[in-house]
């Protein structure tokens, strides 16, 4: 059979014939990794300086002059104003980055890193924990939405290695962790305690150096060259949807650079849709471009605050499940050095040190190996909950068994790579791609949020009963319960979605068009066979058979001149040469579909 006869043969051919200046890769680039290096380093100065009072826990207590009581609100309002800004500024970034671009929004963010840490190490070598106080919120307003920034270009250029790049980047966040907890309290028993405060403003001044090579590889030239889906500030021009099915831009022939798709067709988005490609000829493609309805449809790709009340019932639950697992491991770093001296290593804050930072290695390791499982085997929705139950396990021995705090923080640091590993990547599956950067934005509020206000309840459990650790180990346990639930109601909703959204491979979801098998109907067909006007979706082809679904802002527009030409060749096709497996994302959720 001729290769133009086949569904792969007309839109590759529309493809070479419109869109030669473009071509996604089959596989990412040494300029993908050469990236995602970067990236990784960009927020070493924010993942290195966040823990420093924890990892300087006592001897920062004792610097200061502070009683025990009053350090317990001190050490954790210092987390609390970093979270604080960060409650509501993540989705004001994420909307500046989407609408701006990550690249300006970078060396704003970093220059606030760098300019936080300076006051807060000022701040310490003064005594002054006011100065402290100022430089860990200005610290906090660049660090979170420099996370934003760095989550939607990891998304545009690894959109089908997701996890594994995600993980990657977790991993190079533990190490420089890690190497806080176990360098500063080494620093301050060697040099003094102000001294670990400037060693890290020089790793956030590499973390700037990093940002600006981001910015250099991150250009519309360079991305295009490694074959990258343009960001929304290189591509000014609208995409248009056409009532029958059709789509060009408003240049014809030239399809926005940020989408580029092959075609876009309307379907229910009720029940999982199936493409029936006709024996169509290059010129037939051609008369269907040319004989479309002047009624359209423009795509405004802006976002808008109302489509943020718009995202489903599963990204809410996501955020929730955000809330409970970090809160269940995160406030725990803050005072766990703390717990190990009173508990096992009495005046020992070098080998406290060393076991706090045990998660962070073990997720080091772990990330990249959770990352890419979750890829090629998904299930990522399934194991949120485990990790949930992990997190139980590992507070209710620090709570009530003697048992060595190694064994529990690894199996903490297993529970952290797992949960980071899975939560994040789930988020594009979610929302529509040009609202990626605002949906980071909101689940990074969510976490916020929780860094802010679980600290203080900690830091008053404490001074409730400073002479024990398990009422506040206790209060984790109930936060971790209430995760495992919350996340059994996520795997409910996934599986009654088709359980291929969140829990399917990347890959699949990502995938290729192969040759193989399956019979399916028109994508143009209902159950009934017509279209539901009322519950319309717009499915996108994106490289080789990727349809992707895009819930977008519409505008209607009416120039009719009816050519039912069009409309003929749309909704007669019923037959088909060859198979081909594909795979929709419906809602922006991925569902399997075949066409015949």
């Amino acid at each position: 059979m001729p290769t133009q006869h086949t569904l792969r043969g007309v839109l590759n051919d529309c493809w070479t014939k419109h869109h030669t200046d473009f071509e996604m890769p089959a596989s990412p680039t040494f300029k993908h990794y050469l990236c995602l290096l970067f990236v990784c380093l960009l927020l070493a100065g924010n993942y290195y300086c966040y823990d420093t009072p924890s990892a300087l826990n006592v001897p920062l207590r004792e610097w200061l002059g502070s009683d025990y009581d009053t350090y317990q609100w001190q050490i954790n309002l210092l987390y609390s104003v970093y979270s604080l800004p960060n409650i509501f500024l993540p989705i004001v970034g994420g909307l500046l980055i989407d609408r701006l671009g990550s690249t300006l929004m970078l060396l704003v963010f970093s220059s606030c890193v760098c300019a936080g840490q300076f006051i807060f190490s000022s701040g310490i070598a003064g005594r002054d924990f006011s100065a402290m106080l100022v430089g860990r919120v200005l610290f906090g307003l660049g660090g979170e939405s420099l996370e934003v920034a760095q989550a939607r270009i990891t998304t545009d250029w690894f959109s089908s290695n997701l996890a594994f790049a995600f993980s990657l980047n977790l991993s190079s966040a533990r190490v420089f962790t890690a190497l806080n907890d176990n360098l500063s309290p080494w620093i301050s028993t060697n040099f003094g305690t102000p001294m670990a405060g400037w060693v890290g403003l020089l790793v956030t001044f590499v973390s700037f150096g990093s940002g600006l090579a981001v910015i250099y590889l991150d250009r519309a030239a360079s991305r295009e060259a490694a074959g990258v889906i343009l960001s929304s500030e290189s591509s000014k021009s609208k995409h248009i949807i056409r009532r029958n099915g059709s789509s060009r831009s408003e240049n014809y022939g030239n399809v926005t650079q940020e989408n580029r798709p092959l075609c876009e067709l309307e379907s229910s988005p009720s029940t999982p849709c199936n493409l029936v490609p006709s024996p169509t000829t290059n010129q037939d493609a051609d008369d269907m471009r040319d004989d479309t309805s002047e009624s359209f449809d423009e795509q405004d790709e802006t976002v808008h605050c109302s489509q943020v009340g718009g995202f489903n019932s599963q990204f809410w639950i996501l955020c929730i499940l955000c809330i409970t697992l970090y809160g269940s491991a995160v406030p725990f770093f803050h005072i766990c050095t703390d717990l190990f001296q009173s508990k096992w290593y009495p005046n020992d804050a070098q080998k406290a040190g060393l076991v706090m930072s045990i998660p962070d290695i073990v997720s080091a390791i772990g990330s990249p190996i959770a990352g890419w499982m979750l890829d090629y085997v998904g299930h990522r929705a399934t194991v949120l909950p485990l990790s949930g139950i992990m997190l139980i396990i590992t507070h209710s021995l620090f709570a009530f068994t003697m048992v060595s705090p190694m064994f529990s923080m690894v199996l903490m640091g297993i529970s952290y790579s797992v949960f980071a590993a899975a939560l994040w990547p789930c988020i594009p599956f979610l929302v529509a791609r040009h609202q990626v950067a605002t949906a980071y934005g909101i689940v990074t509020v969510s976490l916020n949020l929780s860094l802010f206000f679980f600290p203080l309840v900690v830091a008053h459990i404490r001074t409730l009963d400073s002479s024990s650790f398990v009422n506040v180990e206790i209060f984790f346990i109930a936060l971790s319960s209430v995760s495992v639930i919350v996340g059994l109601l996520l795997c409910l909703l996934d599986y009654r979605n088709g359980g291929g959204v969140l829990n399917g491979s990347s890959f699949k979801s990502y995938g290729r068009a192969n040759d193989s098998g399956g019979e399916g109907r028109g994508l143009l067909d209902s159950e009934e066979g017509e279209v539901d006007g009322d519950e319309e979706v717009t499915a996108k082809v994106v490289g080789e058979g990727r349809l992707v679904t895009v819930p977008a802002t519409i505008v209607h527009h009416h120039h009719h001149h009816h050519r039912d030409e069009a409309l003929h060749h749309s909704n007669h096709i019923t037959e088909s040469p060859q198979r081909c497996n594909c795979y929709l994302r419906q809602n922006d959720l991925s569902l399997p579909f075949q066409t015949t």
